[in-house]
């Protein structure tokens, strides 16, 4: 259902933020837990048993949220989309609910000021600027709103003067912990960033390693062929001599099973160029500059691609009839129509709806010849459109981001471009410029 797959999208979107951003889950809720455990051992020693203890609802409550942090990886499979959405729920119940709910509860004035830029300090070093400026408001809301339904009315035990007082503390630790947090902020996107490089670069090493039985394979492929050549001149030779030489089934099977050997051979090497590309152990600028068609690169790709049913086949719509020639090497070209026909087909899944669309245009007057390829998906917005090709950018938790952003390197290598038009929940379109063959 279309509802659904919104919901799904925006868990995604969630788990991504937290992910880019770097939320410390479980540090969060073992802080939180130690930090109850010990709030409620320092009251029982300094008061006496039998004053009321503040905010004991959230008291009580607040632990067992923290607890489901910390043993996450007991969650079931299908719950653990919600683990985000349960961590932003966890933060604004721990710290903006609870602080809120108590300072209707209690007389003390430094007793509240300390609890509050306490929270509010916290919130900075461990939320980015935008979930601090939604969760806090709906905090408080939320703390008041239990405050009324439990005591049936809003009695804030403050005067003017002392608030006034209390505002001034609060304003100045905001302002601070928002400088620290975009700090923290960017120290946290850094590392993430050279752990994504990091595993690239091993990824590569272990790709480049990969060409060596690559080659191997190759070289037997083709020893066996040649004996198999053989056996099969001396087998229809029999044949023809009529001397009794049984019947084969399936024949011509051999010789597909070769070409295909060989193609997929051809196809992981690629793969591995693409890979060395992204850790910039290669050039971009492809060594082969032989000419090639579009039209057999298009076909090559969607050959290739494991759809998962027929019906998922269907939903490509090709038009080659304006063929071109480019100067380059098509397997490459191939892997670009792959990334994007794989991307296509994953957002298709995701959304339920939309078709693909891919077409060839010659030039007129200009100097590229054009792929169009179209999705009718969602679309995409501004802002994903601005970053689309930049490198480890992504918006599904299985991407990578290097896909796109290895695709723009491909076509500047052939001395052409990528770009895309989309409009929001119509459409996307990529096109692809291909140089005039001279």
């Amino acid at each position: 259902m279309p509802i659904i797959a919104k919901l799904d999208s925006l868990l995604n979107r969630l788990n991504r933020h937290g992910e880019e951003y770097g939320f410390p889950y479980l540090i969060y809720g073992y802080y939180e837990l130690f930090n109850y455990f010990m709030y409620f051992t320092i009251w029982y020693f300094t008061h006496k048993i039998n004053e009321p203890y503040p905010g004991v609802y959230w008291h009580i409550f607040a632990p067992f949220l923290c607890l489901a942090l910390v043993l996450r990886k007991y969650w079931p499979h299908n719950l653990k989309k919600f683990y985000t959405l349960f961590w932003y729920f966890t933060v604004m119940c721990t710290q903006i609910c609870a602080i809120t709910y108590t300072a209707f509860e209690s007389y003390e004035y430094s007793y509240i000021s300390i609890d509050i830029v306490l929270a509010i300090f916290i919130l900075c070093l461990v939320l980015d600027w935008a979930s601090f400026a939604i969760l806090v408001p709906l905090g408080i809301i939320c703390g008041m709103l239990t405050e009324y339904l439990i005591k049936g009315k809003l009695m804030w035990n403050l005067d003017q003067t002392t608030f006034t007082h209390l505002l001034i503390p609060v304003i100045c630790t905001t302002g601070v912990g928002i400088l620290f947090s975009r700090n923290a902020t960017r120290f946290r996107q850094n590392f993430l960033l050279q752990r994504k490089l990091a595993a690239t670069r091993t990824v590569a090493g272990m790709a480049h390693e990969l060409r060596n039985p690559l080659a191997t394979i190759r070289m037997s492929t083709r020893g066996i062929k040649r004996y198999n050549d053989i056996l099969m001149e001396n087998y229809y030779a029999a044949q023809a001599a009529n001397l009794g030489t049984p019947q084969l089934p399936d024949i011509e099977l051999m010789e597909r099973v070769f070409k295909n050997v060989e193609a997929e051979i051809n196809f992981s090497n690629t793969m591995i160029d693409t890979l060395l590309a992204n850790s910039k152990e290669i050039a971009t600028q492809s060594s082969t500059t032989s000419s090639n068609q579009i039209a057999q690169c298009v076909q090559a790709a969607i050959a290739r691609y494991p759809f998962a049913s027929d019906e998922e086949r269907k939903l490509i719509q090709v038009d080659l009839a304006h063929d071109f020639a480019f100067q380059g090497d098509d397997l490459m070209v191939t892997h670009v129509i792959f990334n994007l026909l794989k991307n296509a087909l994953h957002v298709i899944k995701e959304q339920q709806k939309g078709q693909i669309f891919i077409s060839l245009e010659l030039a007129n007057d200009g100097k590229y010849n054009l792929l169009h390829f179209k999705d009718t998906a969602k679309g995409m917005s501004e802002k994903t459109r601005a970053k689309i090709f930049d490198s480890f950018y992504t918006e599904t938790q299985t991407g990578t981001g290097v896909g796109l952003a290895f695709c723009t390197m491909i076509m500047k290598g052939l001395h052409g471009k990528i770009e895309v038009k989309s409009e929001l929940r119509v459409f996307t379109e990529f096109v692809l410029s291909f140089p005039k063959c001279s």
